[in-house]
């Protein structure tokens, strides 16, 4: 059984986590949870050289 967080909660990275029948419009001891980033590059094809 999977437990529905709060969505402000679930941004935060402590463990005082809200369930999702709460509404937040903000809490004193938020902090951001780190996020992993990913970039993709399309680099262009090189055609045959003549």
């Amino acid at each position: 059984m999977t437990e529905q967080y709060n969505k402000l909660c679930l941004k935060c990275e402590l463990k005082c986590k809200q369930n999702a029948d709460i509404i937040l419009l903000g809490c004193p001891n938020f902090i951001k949870k780190p996020q992993q980033i990913e970039i993709k590059f399309s680099f262009p094809k090189k055609g045959k050289k003549k």
